[in-house]
């Protein structure tokens, strides 16, 4: 994962799965840029031991603290609250989660209202939307003094934005993962309307194949404008949705996100020397139409080549795809030994 990002142009993610421990280490080792957050949810994980669920988000909880503890001083890694989603956690959870937020001043990235069944699931048994019952349980932005990000944000209602925008809680927009998983499209043009922090991402490679922000603006892009069938969000915006506006999305804008004095040295350079970018009239639009990631020649992270001249110098990439194809063999022939009836 770490290869892809910095191959195609990628110097910051935000990363609320399992085994953050783990992850955190192969981020820095590779010289990104993260925000991670350990997942948990009301049900067995599968780096928890426990079956019961209060202990499960209380491992959860004592990985975050540990987190946030390991790397508070930490130029490029930053914990932050993983509660997985609306329909997997408690009140009880979101609560501790809440305090456990407020108490560390971390932000918090949840997946919220992602498919259609969740909100009528959330009507019947809380009375509202998703982020109507996140609000009540004091989980926004402003209500906790930090960033909160909404994964999604798929279906909702226009008071939804309005909470969001007067709250200060951001959407991470994921558009290719919303279209594999048929879970629709994000109102985009009405946040940026509303003024809501929108930023860009790819909800990871289980629900997307790949985690390339270059084929993500095309296909943010696109989506928006057969969506609302017209022309309702920019080039330019989707651009900043994947730069600047994603860095306030993630509430480190004060650091990233745009070159400007005193903030970190995060950039990227591409070759336009490619068919697809001839004749050259506006930049940014080929960024977001034509670039397909590859044309990314150096990304740097604070102030340090990951790729140089298309050749990554943090890591081994011949070693790495080695490790993985064993890694497939293995996989498929457990795959193979239990299907069959011997």
């Amino acid at each position: 994962a770490a290869l892809e990002c910095i191959r195609s142009g990628t110097t910051t993610v935000c990363d609320m799965y399992y085994f953050e421990e783990a992850a955190a280490k192969a981020l820095d080792r590779a010289g990104l840029r993260a925000l991670l957050g350990e997942a948990h949810a009301d049900f067995p994980t599968p780096d928890t031991k426990e079956t019961f669920s209060t202990t499960q988000s209380a491992q959860a909880f004592s990985i975050v603290e540990s987190l946030a503890k390991k790397y508070k001083n930490h130029r490029r890694l930053m914990a932050m609250i993983g509660p997985h989603a609306p329909y997997t956690v408690s009140d009880e959870s979101f609560k501790k989660a809440a305090e456990t937020a407020k108490r560390l001043k971390l932000p918090m990235h949840i997946h919220v209202s992602e498919a259609a069944s969740e909100n009528a699931e959330s009507q019947k048994r809380h009375g509202g939307t998703p982020v109507m019952r996140l609000a009540k349980l004091g989980l926004m932005s402003s209500q906790l003094g930090t960033q909160v990000m909404f994964a999604h944000g798929v279906h909702l209602s226009k008071n939804d934005i309005q909470l969001l925008a007067s709250t200060g809680t951001s959407v991470i927009h994921n558009p290719e993962s919303n279209m594999k998983l048929s879970a629709g499209t994000a109102p985009v043009g009405a946040l940026l309307k509303a003024g809501v922090k929108v930023g860009l991402g790819t909800d990871g490679a289980a629900s997307n194949n790949n985690l390339n922000m270059f084929e993500e603006m095309g296909s943010a892009a696109r989506l928006q404008k057969l969506d609302a069938r017209s022309p309702n969000v920019s080039s330019r915006e989707i651009l900043s949705m994947a730069t600047l506006g994603g860095a306030r999305a993630l509430g480190i804008d004060a650091i990233t996100g745009s070159l400007a004095v005193g903030k970190r040295a995060d950039l990227i350079t591409l070759s336009t020397d490619h068919a697809h970018f001839k004749p050259s009239y506006d930049w940014i639009s080929h960024c977001v139409y034509s670039a397909t990631g590859l044309e990314v020649l150096n990304t740097i992270c604070e102030g340090e080549f990951l790729l140089k001249q298309g050749r990554h110098t943090t890591l081994d990439s011949k070693k790495i795809y080695a490790s993985v194809d064993r890694m497939q063999r293995s996989i498929q022939t457990f795959l193979a030994l239990q299907g069959s009836p011997g």
